[in-house]
């Protein structure tokens, strides 16, 4: 279940690291920094711990460079406490400038755009599980050959299997699907981005290209 837009119809969420509470901005520096009446801070792993994972599991996916990485869906970013603001709060780069936490990233969330992404993520572990059962193919058909032969099984579809060919299929498994859950959720994060320009820092532009099936 959603929690952070449980109660309203949309808010903007901001991410940081901070060794220390006192590292993080101030009341006082959140109103006259966003100019807004205040804010609230949340804790990572307290009430709205399953939207914050997904929503660094976005940003972390949307930044990365390694292939593989963007074929995984556990971000691992570190983060402290989430800042909750009033719907559409304006941006400014000084938070990432002017306090030791570190800013991580943030989203301007409305309507129906968290069911969206959770929507999207459980298609991609979907698909995850399926890609990754194709790592398997090859050492699951040599133990079947084995027992096959022990027991004097007559089957050449499982003693004679074509393994340079099955290598080649478990190599493309699930891969165009993926590549296409992972550009809608990149696409999910540049239009809900809160700050563009941090996002804008990694060279995301066209990463998906890259996940092209291994040449044989």
């Amino acid at each position: 279940m959603n929690t952070l837009l449980a109660n309203q119809s949309a808010a903007t969420v901001v991410f940081f690291d901070a060794k220390f509470e006192q590292d993080l901005p101030k009341k006082k520096d959140i109103k006259s920094i966003f100019k807004v009446r205040a804010g609230t801070y949340y804790k990572r792993y307290g009430v709205h711990r399953s939207d914050c994972t997904m929503l660094l599991d976005a940003i972390a996916l949307y930044r990365a460079e390694d292939d593989e990485f963007r074929l995984s869906w556990s971000s691992g970013l570190a983060c402290s406490h989430i800042l909750l603001l009033q719907a559409d709060t304006y941006y400014n780069s000084w938070i990432s400038l002017r306090f030791d936490a570190k800013h991580i990233g943030g989203f301007n969330l409305e309507g129906e755009c968290l069911t969206e992404l959770t929507s999207l993520f459980d298609k991609f572990r979907t698909g995850s599980t399926v890609r990754d059962s194709a790592k398997y193919w090859r050492s699951r058909a040599l133990a079947h050959i084995e027992t096959a032969t022990e027991q004097g099984i007559i089957d050449e579809s499982i003693t004679k299997i074509d393994l340079p060919a099955l290598e080649l299929l478990a190599a493309t498994y699930g891969l165009k699907n993926l590549r296409s859950i992972s550009d809608q959720i990149s696409s999910w994060v540049q239009r809900y981005s809160w700050d563009r320009n941090l996002l804008d820092e990694s060279d995301t532009s066209n990463i998906c290209s890259k996940l092209e099936a291994p040449i044989s």
